[in-house]
């Protein structure tokens, strides 16, 4: 399941029924579809709105006035609202061009310049782990308590008794098995 996926269908049920939050209104592109029940309104904007500078959504958020706007992605959006930016990708921000080619390792250096001036902008910093934490605030001299960490993996831990052994892993017992999900990207080394 990606993090897009998650977000959907366990982040924002957890947030729409948080005492903390008296509303929730989401917007997303056209082609991520929101049940219904996560937020208390939903809208959504043209897939090309970025490049016209997301004026869809300035002119809905300049509309609503939210209190706050969370934009899961690090990315460079001013929404003149008080803002808290997530970073969690840390392919572009350390590793650029690690085994990529040259193209995407340019598309990283423009990951890595939008993440830096959003997290600079931004008003909240959420950092996925310790490690990025530590590289937003000690890298980019982003200030110590504007930066915070929720950890991905909210779900409690599967207890022993169903941790089971794919038949296809012929290694023996005794040697550890390192497990990665996600995408294999040259940066992680896979």
């Amino acid at each position: 399941m990606s993090l897009r996926t998650r977000s959907r269908e366990i982040m924002l049920p957890l947030l729409h029924t948080s005492p903390f939050i008296s509303n929730l209104d989401v917007f997303s592109p056209e082609r991520l579809k929101i049940p219904q029940d996560s937020a208390d309104s939903y809208l959504s904007w043209p897939d090309n709105d970025g490049l016209r500078g997301h004026r869809a959504l300035k002119f809905e958020l300049a509309r609503r006035r939210p209190d706050v706007v969370f934009v899961p992605t690090a990315r460079l959006l001013r929404t003149g609202r008080p803002s808290v930016v997530m970073v969690r990708n840390m392919e572009p921000l350390i590793a650029p061009f690690a085994g990529n080619s040259a193209r995407d390792g340019l598309r990283n250096i423009a990951r890595r310049l939008a993440a830096r001036l959003s997290c600079q902008r931004a008003t909240r910093v959420i950092a996925v782990s310790a490690f990025v934490r530590d590289f937003v605030v000690d890298e980019w001299r982003i200030a110590a308590d504007k930066v915070g960490i929720v950890s991905h993996g909210v779900e409690a831990a599967l207890p022993p008794s169903c941790w089971i052994k794919p038949v296809s892993i012929t290694t023996p017992a005794e040697r550890p098995i390192v497990f990665a999900a996600g995408s294999i990207r040259p940066a992680r080394g896979l």
